[in-house]
């Protein structure tokens, strides 16, 4: 599972999850990022690439404000095959 707090709202439907063989996590929406970066990314044989899909988000359209004890956000569940 996976979830955004990203600044963007509504969330985006889909999510990449890529990690690096060093650790480093990046995370993008694959409608969003250039082509030709997730295409090289893709070539490397040491990124893993996780697929996510958007199961379900707050109905809050405004960003929590500073200090609050509540947040809005949306939450992801793996995708097997597309």
């Amino acid at each position: 599972m996976a979830r955004w707090i990203g600044p963007t709202w509504p969330p985006p439907e889909r999510l990449l999850v890529m990690i690096g063989q060093s650790g480093y996590v990046s995370v993008v929406e694959e409608e969003i990022a250039p082509p030709e970066a997730l295409a090289k990314a893709r070539a490397l044989s040491t990124i893993t690439e996780l697929r996510f899909k958007l199961r379900n988000a707050s109905a809050i359209v405004e960003p929590a404000p500073k200090d609050a004890h509540w947040f809005r956000g949306a939450e992801y569940v793996p995708v097997t095959d597309d």
